[in-house]
């Protein structure tokens, strides 16, 4: 369980607030260190490669076996129950600065590219036929690949002056290129080995979807993001630690609220 995935990387699990209710739900709050230039889902520019870890849509599959009541096959069950850590692939590719944006697959690839793209300000084009799944997956429908989400795998953008880099970095997993970051205007595209445009449709689950969330254009949202980010970051350049003896969270920071 946690316990023992915490402990598979040096984590220490701590803390629990219990509360009763009709449903279970476990909410999990990561705390750590981060370089000082981590890797985030902004970066990526139009002609940076599209790769992704390991295979997709073995989760996807067998969460559609549960639901329709079917036994799922023992690896799609074992990719859902227990995904794959990808942590030394994620931190190889932040210290070498392989990858220019990067993003974990967890909601449907094409969703999470849909973030990456809306966070760098750019388009996709993504070639079905190099997406990395089995031919069970292949058999059941290639969406399940797309949009089917669960499979915890990272997906990132790598300038193509750092393929040779990356063609030596030591990942312990295997990855595929699977397209490349285009211009914004062009938005994001699946297409076949003709280059063909494949129906388009939901890009993966939407955490927001029904919620009555404003959308805007890729380009009004990644302005807004960045925005948002060097207001953070100002933020953080003008806190002033508090003064020794003081309570936890006594720090000043500028008055003016950050949206």
């Amino acid at each position: 369980g946690i316990a023992a995935a915490a402990a598979a990387v040096g984590a220490t699990l701590v803390g629990g607030n219990l509360s009763r209710a009709a449903e279970l739900s476990v909410a999990v709050t990561l705390i750590g260190a981060a370089p000082l230039r981590p890797v985030t889902r902004a970066g990526a520019r139009p002609g940076d490669v599209l790769y992704v870890t390991g295979r997709l849509g073995d989760a996807a599959l067998a969460v559609r076996a549960l639901r329709r009541g079917r036994a799922p096959t023992p690896a799609a069950l074992a990719r859902f129950r227990a995904p794959p850590s990808r942590l030394v692939a994620g931190a190889a590719l932040a210290r070498g600065r392989l990858a220019a944006a990067m993003i974990d697959v967890s909601d449907g690839l094409l969703q999470d590219l849909g973030h990456l793209c809306d966070a760098s300000g750019v388009g996709a084009r993504v070639e079905v036929d190099r997406l990395p799944c089995s031919t069970t997956v292949r058999r059941a429908g290639i969406d399940l690949a797309l949009r089917g989400g669960e499979d915890y795998e990272l997906l990132f953008a790598v300038p193509p002056r750092r393929a040779a880099a990356l063609a030596r970095a030591a990942l312990g997993c295997p990855i595929t290129r699977i397209g490349v970051c285009t211009p914004a205007v062009e938005g994001v595209h699946v297409v076949d080995a003709g280059g063909r445009d494949l129906a388009a449709g939901a890009r993966g689950h939407d955490h927001f979807r029904g919620a009555g969330v404003m959308r805007c254009d890729p380009l009004t949202l990644t302005r807004s993001l960045r925005e948002r980010e060097l207001l953070r970051a100002r933020r953080w350049a003008q806190w002033t630690p508090p003064p020794q003896g003081a309570g936890q969270g006594e720090g000043i920071y500028p008055t003016k609220a950050i949206p």
